[in-house]
């Protein structure tokens, strides 16, 4: 009964070799549109790519490499929806794939799913203890959510790993511009400088610093430098705009929030630097405006609530003022208190 005859003997083996050659066949198939694939991604031409992955996955409805490039693909078309579905089944399939955590959080961060980002974070760097990245992501989601205590913590331990990393300086010293420990961001963007004296961001933030402690003209050099090495970036044309209002350049101001405006209209410090340019020029209805309207997309920019207690004291209109004087002093800052004493008391 445990004797294989001959002809069921040779029928396994034949058999056998069929499947190995038709396994052979499938994963060279596979790796062709995977190929192809990635090619196309590569190039930008991420509807081709979609196309390939595709092809990759009807040969392998488990290869999980081509449902994460897909979604990776779909989320550069901005099709928010399928990329997640795909970073879903990645890690149904495997929990341990990495790059997978990255690129949902790139996704979750373009929705504004913090939340989202965060978990995913923790488990990156659970994953990978030493990553740079895990933590470096930890430490911009903590600070964009104003988790400041807990973006120090993470970008610290991002310098632990890589300490010659001009990036995690610029954001460590960022966060404690926010803070208002100018000493500290002061040090943190002196050795981001020292590491890549081109880094425009860092230029930019030590504008931002001179700025607030009142010497404009040695900013302005800073806001120069920074965009000799990145001319279109909004956030340094209107932080110079601002720094230009302070040394009361009111059109050269104007012209700089303006063109940062155009390049990105999104930016609520853009409108309040506009609003602050309208309360120097005593248009007081129209600073109004454009303060209230960078108050709708983000009413913890600094010194916004000051300047719109200011705008409508200026316009008479006297309850108004106190209002936001009274919120600007809730987010401690000095300027509020002061203008509060003089006019609400």
């Amino acid at each position: 009964m445990l004797k294989t005859s001959v002809v069921k003997k040779n029928f396994l083996i034949i058999y056998i070799i069929v499947i190995l050659s038709a396994c052979e066949q499938s994963a060279n198939k596979k790796a062709k549109f995977f190929y192809k694939a990635n090619t196309h991604l590569k190039a930008k031409e991420y509807k081709r790519a979609i196309k390939y992955f595709s092809e990759a996955i009807k040969v392998d409805s488990n290869f999980v490499d081509a449902y994460n490039n897909r979604g990776v693909a779909y989320y550069e078309l901005s099709k928010y929806k399928e990329a997640l579905q795909d970073y879903a089944r990645v890690l149904t399939l495997d929990s341990n794939f990495i790059d997978t955590y990255y690129n949902r959080t790139n996704l979750n961060m373009a929705l504004g799913n913090w939340a989202e980002c965060l978990s995913d974070m923790k488990v990156a760097s659970e994953l990978q203890p030493d990553s740079v990245a895990a933590y470096f992501n930890l430490g911009l989601i903590y600070t964009t959510t104003k988790k400041y205590d807990l973006a120090l913590l993470a970008f610290d331990k991002a310098l632990k790993i890589d300490g010659n990393n001009a990036d995690l300086y610029v954001n460590r010293g960022t966060v404690n511009y926010f803070l208002r420990d100018l000493a500290a961001a002061k040090t943190a963007v002196k050795r981001a400088i020292s590491i890549n004296e081109n880094h425009a961001l860092a230029h930019n933030l030590m504008g931002l610093i001179l700025t607030k402690e009142g010497k404009y003209m040695e900013a302005d050099k800073f806001y120069e430098k920074a965009l000799s090495t990145d001319k279109s970036n909004a956030y340094i044309i209107n932080n110079r705009g601002y720094n230009f209002l302070k040394m009361s350049q009111l059109e050269k101001g104007l012209n700089s929030i303006n063109l940062s405006i155009t390049l990105n209209h999104v930016n609520p410090w853009a409108y309040r630097n506009k609003g602050v340019y309208y309360l120097k020029t005593a248009h007081s209805k129209e600073a109004i405006r454009l303060l209230e309207k960078a108050f709708g997309m983000d009413s913890t920019v600094a010194l916004l609530n000051y300047y719109l207690g200011a705008a409508y004291h200026q316009n008479n209109e006297k309850e108004k003022a106190c209002l936001f004087l009274n919120y600007s002093i809730e987010l401690g800052e000095k300027e509020g208190q002061t203008l509060f004493n003089d006019i609400c008391n």
